[in-house]
């Protein structure tokens, strides 16, 4: 798996983000200067801490926000919100906010 990851993700500098799930964990980290965001389970979450729905993610031309929105509104991370904003200096300061 980590040879594929190299071959598709990390030796590609236009590559920013990586999106993936089946883990059924929502997560971001940052591996090698790309964000990896790890969606949510959207039906059987792992551990019971883990919150089961979706991802709403709003494009623009200076990156992506991203808002859980979890199948129970009582989940401690519905509504969590978080942005991937490109720098506008040379392409370089890639984020989340």
């Amino acid at each position: 798996a980590s040879d594929v990851y190299k071959r598709q993700v990390k030796d590609r500098p236009h590559v920013k983000a990586f999106v993936f799930g089946h883990t059924h964990t929502w997560k971001l980290a940052e591996k090698d200067g790309v964000h990896l965001i790890n969606l949510p389970a959207i039906g059987y979450p792992f551990g019971k801490a883990e919150v089961t729905g979706w991802v709403d993610a709003s494009f623009t031309e200076k990156g992506v926000k991203l808002e859980v929105r979890a199948i129970d509104p009582k989940h401690a991370k519905h509504a969590d919100k978080m942005a991937f904003i490109r720098s506008l200096h040379h392409g370089t300061g890639d984020h989340f906010a």
